[in-house]
């Protein structure tokens, strides 16, 4: 049973329409899906890369709370940011294109 439970929840980040990273507990990115793959040129970081020192005082800061705003240049995102069993970070990125109105790419 744990095997069919993992194999959709790898399903399901894979095939999530947004951004979705796994950070190590120290901020390496070890994970980022096809969606992320964009965010990350923007970020200009690579798989196995750091993330980027602004974002990860954001995670460090606000785990608990699970949800963070950081605007990049001129866009602004909606970063939610939950703390697995192992201590790493899943993380699901939503661009927002205005105030109070957001969408995924």
């Amino acid at each position: 049973m744990m095997k069919k439970a993992n194999n959709l929840s790898i399903w399901l980040t894979e095939n999530n329409p947004k951004p979705v990273f796994i950070v190590s507990n120290y901020g390496r990115i070890i994970y980022v899906n096809l969606p992320g793959m964009n965010l990350l040129d923007h970020l200009k970081v690579n798989i196995n890369d750091r993330v980027p020192q602004d974002i990860w005082n954001e995670v460090t800061a606000n785990h608990y709370k699970g949800m963070f705003t950081l605007k990049l240049g001129e866009t602004k995102y909606q970063w939610n940011a939950k703390t697995l069993s192992n201590g790493f970070y899943y993380m699901q990125v939503t661009h927002i294109l205005e105030e109070n109105l957001m969408f995924s790419r």
